[in-house]
């Protein structure tokens, strides 16, 4: 059973399915017009600043003597730096990282998503606007159980109304929400931090930069190889990380 299903009738999800020998995956959709944009960029290279908003949850965690715990912002850059933009950039040679730094209050860089409240999504949406000029897309790494809100409530939040009806953030770059069952890094016996290979963080991450650079302009979820919609998914499990069968 999936973790994150598309929750509407028609969700218009864009499918992405892992290529062999690749983190990176290749994608496809349902729609004609966006099948052959996507197919034409596949072989095209990321021009794209992205920047990340680390808001914490497992895929910033690492194990501790007492469980897991999320790594400041400090030390989540200084990792994704030097071990997951190697990554990307081996892919994507032009694909440049940036950080928008966020706080979830005076002593607070990350947040369990799920004391999450109705400010830290107006906190999330405003960094971003605040960061626009400077990033052509935006990834958000998120806990997972309340991942899917975050995604549901952006997705309105980037494109609001004022009181007369205007838009007033209209959203035009891609915005994507991603988060992950086990961790992103492990530590060192040195205090230090390697990729965990094989695992959903690593492949959500990838997953996501891919989504970014493919340029759809909306605030999507990316989970379990699928990019769906943000305000069309919903949590369906607390610890499948994909559908597994036995033949």
């Amino acid at each position: 059973m999936k973790i994150f299903v598309p929750c509407s009738l028609f969700p218009v999800p864009c499918s992405l399915l892992p290529t062999p020998y690749s983190l990176f995956p290749i994608p496809y959709s349902l729609f004609p017009s966006l099948l052959y944009t996507l197919v034409a960029n596949k072989f095209s290279n990321c021009f794209m600043n992205i920047g990340i908003l680390y808001t914490g949850g497992t895929i910033g965690s690492v194990q501790g003597p007492d469980g897991l715990y999320p790594l400041d912002t400090v030390g989540f850059q200084k990792a994704f730096d030097e071990n997951i933009l190697p990554i990307i950039q081996s892919q994507y040679p032009d694909c440049t990282i940036g950080y928008i730094d966020i706080g979830f209050g005076p002593n607070n860089s990350t947040l369990d998503s799920t004391n999450l409240q109705p400010q830290d999504w107006c906190t999330i949406a405003i960094a971003i606007l605040e960061a626009y000029d400077s990033y052509e897309s935006f990834i958000v790494l998120h806990g997972t159980d309340t991942m899917a809100w975050t995604a549901s409530i952006l997705s309105f939040l980037m494109t609001g109304l004022d009181k007369d009806g205007h838009y007033n953030a209209l959203l035009s770059k891609p915005l994507v929400v991603t988060g992950s069952q086990l961790p992103l890094f492990v530590e060192k016996a040195d205090s230090s931090y390697t990729v965990r290979f094989n695992t959903d963080a690593l492949q959500n991450v990838c997953g996501a930069v891919t989504s970014c650079c493919e340029g759809v302009p909306e605030v999507c979820l990316y989970f379990d190889s699928t990019l769906m919609r943000g305000n069309r998914t919903v949590k369906t499990n607390a610890s499948e990380n994909r559908r597994v069968g036995s033949g």
